[in-house]
């Protein structure tokens, strides 16, 4: 703890008047380039608290990154307003590309500065396409158009605030774009069996590196690649039967992955626990399909919405602790309200 305290000369404190943002765990940077991971726990004039390892302290923002500092000061402006007298809420809709035919599901995910962005796959043109907002205007831009290329994307931004792609290509290689904070860059991750039958799922790490887990549809199997800073690395995490499609990939804040996903009939859930993958089926009903979403609650408890295709039903999974004798972990689902 003395080492985070010199890292940051900071000092523990309980303050008062700071705002509090409720967000999830994120990699900082000091001014000198080291990097921690933490929450942001609020914020005042020129300075802003953290929470790392169970401990707060507060920070000025010199001791941060600039960019760092231009996300608190974003964070600060773009607060949700509450509704005045005569004052409320409703939704606005916009149209961002009719220049052809949008297939397959776009991915949504928001910049640093709280901006929206979204990959999609372009039928008419066969190519990968990103569209971000800047606060005034939406632009539209092609990122990949090597051969058919866009299916099942998958968009997150990492740590330094550059947007991220993961994707197929036909007919059998996964992709992986980046932006660099001039020009896209492309790259093929996966050239044996990436097949764009089924969907591909991005996120970045709290340690800032990025995965992706998805399909190998030409041998049924479910996959994950990660990247250590220097190379890509792929890996079979189950190969019993016809499994891996509509996988969806998650971390817990420790930084350990865990993905859900569909077999032929079943729903599944793998996690790694630092040493080796564990999968596990969650529920056998015949024909659950897929569409899973997988995501880890402030506690650390995982959880999955799917679509049960035998029923028609949305339904959800949550792992509890059961006080039954001789078990441990068990995995409910409910049907969720429509």
């Amino acid at each position: 703890m003395r080492r985070l305290a010199l890292l940051f000369t900071a000092l523990l404190v309980a303050g008062v008047g700071e705002k509090l943002s409720g967000e999830t765990q994120r990699v900082w940077t000091r001014a000198d380039g080291k990097k921690l991971t933490g929450t942001l726990e609020g914020q005042g004039e020129g300075w802003v608290k953290l929470k790392i390892k169970d401990k707060v302290y507060k920070v000025k923002f010199e001791k941060l990154s600039q960019a760092d500092q231009d996300y608190l000061r974003t964070q600060k402006q773009s607060a949700k307003r509450k509704p005045g007298p005569g004052e409320q809420y409703t939704w606005k809709i916009g149209t961002i590309d009719n220049g052809g035919v949008v297939d397959t599901s776009p991915s949504l995910a928001f910049s640093r500065s709280g901006q929206p962005a979204i990959s999609y796959y372009d039928l008419t043109n066969g190519d990968l396409k990103y569209a971000s907002y800047d606060g005034r205007k939406w632009t539209s831009q092609t990122v990949d158009s090597e051969g058919r290329v866009g299916w099942f994307n998958s968009l997150s931004f990492s740590p330094s605030g550059h947007p991220a792609i993961s994707y197929h290509q036909y007919p059998n290689e996964l992709k992986y774009a980046s932006f660099n904070g001039r020009k896209w860059i492309t790259e093929a991750i996966d050239s044996e069996g990436g097949s764009p039958a089924a969907n591909t799922s991005l996120k970045h790490g709290p340690d800032g590196q990025q995965a992706i887990s998805y399909s190998d549809e030409s041998n049924k199997d479910l996959k994950y690649a990660s990247f250590d800073g220097r190379k890509w690395t792929s890996q079979t995490i189950d190969s019993e039967g016809r499994v891996g499609s509509f996988t969806s990939l998650a971390f817990r804040a420790s930084g350990q992955p865990a993905i859900s996903y569909c077999d032929f009939r079943d729903l599944k859930y793998a996690s790694y626990d630092g040493r080796r993958w564990t999968t596990r089926t969650i529920e056998r009903a015949g024909q659950i399909g897929g569409y899973t979403s997988l995501a880890f609650s402030p506690l650390g408890q995982p959880g999955i919405a799917y679509v049960d295709k035998f029923s028609g039903d949305l339904k959800y999974a949550y792992e509890v602790i059961v006080k039954k004798e001789g078990a441990v972990l068990k995995s409910a689902s409910e049907n969720a309200e429509k």
